[in-house]
């Protein structure tokens, strides 16, 4: 089978972008055992040479998006008219065409000129504007989501615009690679020098992108109270692949030193390499807490799962997928966004305890297996079909039960909804309302119904 594969995010011979893309990667490098894959993808100054990762494997990095995320349409109109002939081009000897992590608006005329080939797109964000809006195109035959959690915000938001659209999506756990991810400290005492963290020195990790949403100022203000009360820290920050290409990421970069100058905070803070995931382990090894604590909707949260597997502790807001995927870990600690009594607690529980991890490590082995994703991955392809032009559905509400939005979750807080980032009601009297009951009627919600329909907090069961 010869499998057209195009990623708007660009693949790298040598380096990792993110986790999307390393999930990417794996899947057509297994499937390249059986199948021809060809892969299309963004140009960048950095990455413009074709290359193969194997024999039946080869990308080529041509296609000239903005190249860095995440407004790849901010580029040339006469790119896109390029982009668009190129892929048309391109898949003339394709049996199958994949569209990862999607954000693709041009299905539509891959459709048009080849009816006969089968569509499959993925999502690996359903937070992003390009994600979310390509996903209302509606131009697949298959969707591949990533978490249970994507599945229900989909279904419960362009499942009500399309029919049928959620028979053809299939929920694909993201698998975590355990030949990779394990505890490993045979580098740690060499990564404590080039890093000038001394044995003294609690490691706290932020393995992410330096963005707002991914709890960048909540992992430094932990650490300013933490060294004002007298505690030996050092904050571990990574300096991302794109700082080179990006002027929106080097901005980014800019205000964190900033802000790292104004807390006094040089002495406490290091920056290390983006790296290789079996890097990327020795890292983690460093860590006595991994940081999550950001409002970030995570449609999975593959940092939290391989800290773990290492067996390093986190400490993770309760935002997107994280509050499915880590419930069952007393390894790690879900607090309320932006609640820091919580997280001085969850930081004084876990430096002050011992934790066995070996439940953990089984339960991610199971729920999260590696192996199974890619497996499920290859039935998908082999399997793969053109399917009819999606109807539109009828409008209105059909049904007089209805059930909290799975972007929605009842704390002491209020109710959060994870795309605000925050509370959309403190109201005690409707958080009790809704606490007493896992479903609910209009007769039931009464008076208050027509605003939390309006505030986005109900679905229909």
């Amino acid at each position: 089978m010869n499998i057209l594969a195009i990623s708007i995010a660009s693949i790298f011979k040598e380096h990792i972008q993110g986790g999307s893309q390393r999930i990417f990667k794996n899947v057509m490098e297994y499937l390249s055992k059986d199948n021809t894959i060809n892969v299309l993808c963004t140009r960048r100054d950095d990455n413009f040479l074709p290359f193969e990762v194997n024999q039946n494997f080869k990308v080529n990095p041509s296609l000239r998006f903005r190249q860095s995320f995440p407004f790849p349409y901010m580029t040339n109109p006469n790119n896109l008219a390029n982009i668009i002939k190129k892929v048309i081009c391109e898949a003339e000897n394709a049996d199958v065409i994949y569209v990862h992590a999607d954000g693709f608006y041009f299905k539509k005329f891959l459709k048009v000129h080849h009816p006969n080939i089968p569509i499959i797109t993925s999502l690996h964000d359903f937070v992003y504007p390009i994600s979310i809006s390509s996903a209302f195109i509606g131009d697949n035959d298959i969707v591949i989501v990533p978490s249970k959690y994507v599945f229900e915000c989909m279904k419960h938001s362009v499942g009500q615009i399309y029919e049928n659209l959620m028979n053809r999506a299939v929920n694909i756990e993201n698998g975590v690679d355990t030949s990779i991810f394990y505890k490993d400290k045979s580098l740690t005492k060499q990564l404590k020098l080039r890093y000038n963290i001394s044995d003294s020195e609690k490691v706290l990790l932020f393995p992410h992108r330096p963005e707002q949403s991914k709890g960048i100022d909540h992992s430094l203000n932990l650490t300013k109270k933490l060294v004002d009360n007298g505690e030996q820290i050092k904050l571990l920050f990574p300096k991302h692949i794109d700082i080179l290409c990006s002027e929106d990421l080097q901005r980014e970069y800019g205000i964190l030193y900033d802000k790292i100058s104004k807390l006094n905070l040089e002495n406490h803070v290091s920056f290390f390499e983006w790296t290789l995931p079996n890097f990327m382990r020795h890292i983690y090894a460093l860590g006595d807490i991994t940081l999550n604590l950001g409002n970030f909707v995570e449609s999975f949260g593959l940092v939290p799962l391989e800290s773990l597997l290492c067996e390093t502790p986190v400490i993770a807001t309760k935002a997107g997928c994280l509050r499915y995927n880590l419930k069952n870990f007393e390894e790690s600690i879900q607090i309320d966004y932006d609640d820091s009594d919580a997280l001085m607690n969850a930081y004084h529980k876990i430096v002050n305890n011992k934790f066995e991890f070996k439940k953990t490590v089984e339960l991610i082995k199971k729920n999260f297996s590696y192996e199974n994703m890619l497996k499920q991955y290859k039935e998908v392809f082999l399997n793969a079909k053109v399917n009819s032009t999606l109807k539109l559905q009828k409008n209105g509400l059909s049904k007089d039960i209805f059930e909290l939005a799975p972007w929605c979750y009842i704390s002491e807080k209020g109710i959060y909804d994870d795309y605000i980032g925050t509370y959309s009601i403190r109201d005690k009297k409707i958080i009790k309302l809704l606490s007493e009951k896992t479903e609910y009627t209009r007769e039931y919600l009464g008076s208050e119904f027509n605003d939390l329909q309006n505030k986005n907090i109900l679905v229909e069961k």
